[in-house]
């Protein structure tokens, strides 16, 4: 869904559009500059700014069921994370998932049309 969507954005973005996805890509950068790669990966402010770096590739995408569709598989993948944290008996690991999925559902639900 992310390349389907990705496709829609490239077609119809904007300057602001790249703004964003320079931003968001910055941010992942510095983050990263602190600490090694590996170390960052596992940070909530780098997870976040990930996160924030996917949402600006396909900010541009006008169809809304497409982005949609794409937040509730992205909530998926946070689900499956936090699966296998939890039965590895990671703890650190499941509470950065769980905070980064209680994140992304907050994010899904500021961008509800009920909300606009």
């Amino acid at each position: 869904m992310e390349w389907l969507c990705l496709s829609k954005a490239m077609q119809h973005g904007d300057v602001e559009w790249e703004t964003g996805i320079v931003a968001t890509a910055h941010r992942m950068e510095r983050l990263q500059e602190t600490r090694s790669e590996a170390e960052a990966r596992k940070t909530l402010a780098w997870n976040q700014a990930h996160g924030a770096f996917h949402e600006a590739l396909v900010a541009a995408c006008p169809s809304a069921w497409l982005l949609r569709t794409r937040a509730v598989l992205y909530a998926q993948s946070e689900h499956k994370r936090l699966m296998e944290a939890v039965l590895r008996r990671d703890e650190p690991a499941a509470l950065q998932a769980l905070e980064a999925h209680f994140f992304a559902t907050v994010q899904i639900i500021l961008r509800s049309p009920l909300l606009q």
